[in-house]
This record gives structure tokens, C-alpha cells and sequence, in this order.
């Protein structure tokens, strides 16, 4: 899951209220929001070159408000 996702409304691939965009947030918000930030994705893996509490993701964040 990649909360990159929620940009698709925002570019005109889908309604927000159509329901597999529904479907996509509420997974969002279930495993990706964290204190009212949004992260793109789950940052457990090291193979992932990530930095250990891999902050959030500002751009998903501004996506998430609009919804």
C-alpha cells in the first residue's frame, strides 16, 4: 500500500466517492495515518535504503486534507 494513491482523485483517474476509492482510503487511514500525518508507506524493511522512523510524507499529507 502507498499512500500516493491518494492522488488519484486529484488527477481525474477516479471520484473520491467512488467506492473503490473509498475502499483505498479508509485502508489508508487504517495503516498509513499516524497522529494525523500520513506516511507514503511502511518504512519495516532496512532492504528499503530507508532511514530507521522514516518521517511522513508531506505531499500524501496535503492529499489526505483535500478528501
Amino acid at each position: 500500500m502507498d499512500a500516493s494513491l491518494l492522488l488519484i482523485p486529484q488527477v481525474g483517474f477516479l471520484p473520491a466517492s467512488d467506492p473503490r476509492m473509498q475502499g483505498t482510503i479508509e485502508a489508508i487511514q487504517e495503516n498509513l495515518v499516524y497522529e494525523g500525518f500520513v506516511y507514503r508507506f511502511k518504512s519495516t524493511h532496512k532492504e528499503q535504503h530507508l532511514t530507521e522512523g522514516e518521517g511522513a510524507f508531506i505531499v500524501c499529507c496535503f492529499g489526505w486534507s483535500t478528501l
